[in-house]
């Protein structure tokens, strides 16, 4: 085995001879270990020029010596300009996530508010993922309910539509959301399209940020409809300025926002060598959340390079708004900003705010990342000690560094789903969870001691192997699973056939009431263990037993769901939603279409004697 100063030369050695045919162009270089795995990867305006900074050893911090003792190969990719190098550097970052690099972590797509513009009557509704629907789209918002709270005020207030075109077009009468004045009925003709443009419109210019036309009109609507006695529509007008007035205080967050149209907000801090990022975004003068990242990063990388790694992933997969303010300076800003124009189609400035509401918001984001790590790092600190009670109370060998949950869920085994779910010294690892689908026999179903089997005997029997997924290759200290003794005994069993050592089992069973806090543990040689239902580790041993479950049932209803929307006519080639629509329409059921006649099928339109005959051979064979 090579010692590290060996290994050092070794790598820079192999970087100085490969550099040399790398041509001066934009690109991207990758270094690997010997087992080919993607070690770092870097842009460069200039390849040759850039990689030759690896070959001067007492330039380098000990983060790139370990890099370079751990380098086997280097490849490049040549592009056509370093903006375009950026862009790349930053995906293929995101999508590999190479050990040396910066990573941000539980990166995602976030929601938008979608007006459609596709129909006479636009509908409102929550987007996520790519623009690619045509339309009117306000966001991104910071979660989920933090979308569905505004559209439902925003239907209060505007009284669009939310349901889908096909909903809309076989409505006979008012649905309900009229009768609750939220929905002005255009699915049945109670308003006609001028009034429902006009609709849209308010909706939109309030969304822009010009709030207070919409008030000043609702609120002489009303006036007049009290001078005229017309106390309904006076209370209608009333409800719709108090939605209003509901969304601005729920989204301003008690920000004076004043001359503020669309920007994000990102503020940094680090304490102990761990970094927060708070994120917030402000669309049309209104606050629509913020969000807390925890990038991983070596404590040799300074703020300047985590937020410049963090802008550029992040924004590599979303739309930047043309202003961006930041705490921090960082280095290569106007490659950045000419990468994320590119992106959007139009100029992105950063902006370093020293004084003004501009300043304030930065304040108010650097507030917020500062309370989030201070959490964060409050919260590995408990679990660090809970880890080590746990290891005290089972009696294991080494620390916790892993812990795997598993669990699994069924209806006397249909829809039979089993699920791994993962905990780490710096919480729940939501990347590392997994999902095992099981197919079971008559004879087997109900089967729990089967299953769990199965399902450990899947999780390692590739255990070791080169080519296994990052999750996959993890060996924890530890399995926790939901059971009594008979339980334990297949899990050790099955790891026993797989001769993998050093894994502590653990089954949690609960009492003869099944009630939380009477929980047992079985482990392997050791009597039952009985922990305090007051301690601080039976709480964290129940909550990520529960978590595993919550899983474990979400994964099963979405199993069964699918299953359920499922036909089989889906099985048959040829037959698409129009077809499929029109057969079930004519036959009521997919039960009755498997018993149909040829003679029968052909009355159903759109469906020829080809198709007939296909369909009737289909459910006779």
């Amino acid at each position: 085995m090579e010692n590290s100063t060996i290994s050092i030369q070794r790598g820079l050695t192999l970087i100085k001879k490969t550099q040399k045919s790398f041509p001066e162009k934009p690109g991207i270089y990758k270094l690997s270990d010997k087992l080919g795995n993607i070690l770092y990867i870097g842009k460069a305006k200039k390849l040759k020029t850039r990689t030759r900074a690896y070959t001067k050893q007492e330039n380098l911090s000990y983060r790139h010596l370990r890099m370079i003792s751990e380098t086997y190969n280097i490849e490049i990719t040549i592009t056509d300009s370093e903006v375009e190098a950026l862009l790349l550097e930053s995906n293929l970052i995101k999508k590999i996530k190479p050990r040396y690099n910066i990573l941000l972590k539980d990166d995602k797509s976030f929601p938008n508010i979608l007006i459609t513009n596709n129909h006479d009557f636009p509908q409102i509704r929550k987007h996520r993922g790519k623009k690619n629907k045509d339309g009117y789209y306000f966001g991104p918002f910071s979660s989920a309910s933090s979308v569905n709270k505004t559209i439902d005020a925003l239907q209060r207030a505007f009284l669009l539509r939310n349901c889908n075109d096909t909903y809309f077009k076989n409505r006979t009468r008012p649905c309900l959301q009229f009768q609750i004045k939220r929905c002005t009925a255009p699915c049945v003709g109670q308003v006609n399209t001028i009034d429902y443009a006009q609709q849209v419109k308010h909706t939109k210019k309030f969304l822009s940020g010009k709030s207070s036309e919409i008030q000043k009109d609702y609120a002489f609507k009303m006036e007049e409809a009290s001078k005229k006695l017309d106390f309904e529509n006076a209370v209608i007008w009333r409800n719709r300025i108090r939605a209003i007035t509901h969304i601005q205080s729920h989204l301003n967050n008690n920000i004076n926002v004043q001359g503020i149209d669309n920007l994000d907000v990102i503020a940094l801090n680090m304490q102990n060598n761990k970094t927060s990022i708070n994120i917030t975004f402000m669309r049309g003068g209104s606050n629509f959340g913020s969000i807390n990242f925890f990038p991983l990063h070596s404590k040799d990388d300074n703020e300047s390079e985590i937020i410049s790694a963090f802008v550029g992933q992040f924004y590599s997969n979303k739309v930047p708004p043309q202003e961006i303010l930041l705490s921090h300076k960082f280095d290569e800003e106007k490659l950045i900003a000419s990468a994320l124009s590119k992106i959007a189609d139009y100029k992105v400035k950063f902006l370093f705010p020293q004084k003004g509401i501009k300043y304030d918001l930065i304040s108010f984001a650097k507030k917020n990342a500062i309370e989030a790590l201070n959490r964060k790092l409050s919260e590995e600190d408990n679990l660090k000690n809970t880890f080590i009670e746990i290891a005290d109370i089972f009696n294991l060998s080494k620390p916790i560094e892993r812990i795997e949950i598993y669990d699994n869920s069924h209806i006397q085994g249909k829809f039979a789903v089993g699920v791994m779910v993962v905990i780490e010294r710096n919480g729940f690892k939501k990347s590392d969870y997994r999902k095992f689908n099981f197919e079971l026999d008559n004879n087997s179903k109900g089967d729990d001691f089967l299953m769990m089997t199965d399902m450990i005997k899947r999780r390692f029997k590739r255990f070791g192997e080169k080519t296994l997924q990052e999750s996959f290759s993890k060996k924890p200290n530890l399995i926790l699973i939901d059971g009594g003794k008979g339980h334990l005994n297949s899990v050790i069993s099955a790891l026993d056939d797989l001769n993998i050592i050093d894994v502590n089992v653990c089954a949690i069973s609960k009492g003869k009431n099944r009630n939380a806090g009477n929980e047992k543990f079985h482990m392997k040689n050791m009597a039952t263990i009985e922990i305090d239902n007051k301690s601080k580790v039976m709480f964290f041993l129940q909550r990520i037993r529960d978590e595993a479950h919550r899983f474990a049932i979400m994964s099963h209803r979405n199993k069964r769901s699918k299953a359920i929307k499922s036909s089989p006519l889906d099985e048959i080639e040829g037959i698409g939603p129009t077809k499929k629509k029109s057969l079930l329409r004519h036959f009521g059921s997919a039960k009755e279409v498997s018993s149909a006649s040829i003679k029968d099928l052909i009355k159903v339109e759109g469906i020829s004697n080809k198709f007939a005959k296909k369909i009737f051979n289909y459910f006779q064979n």
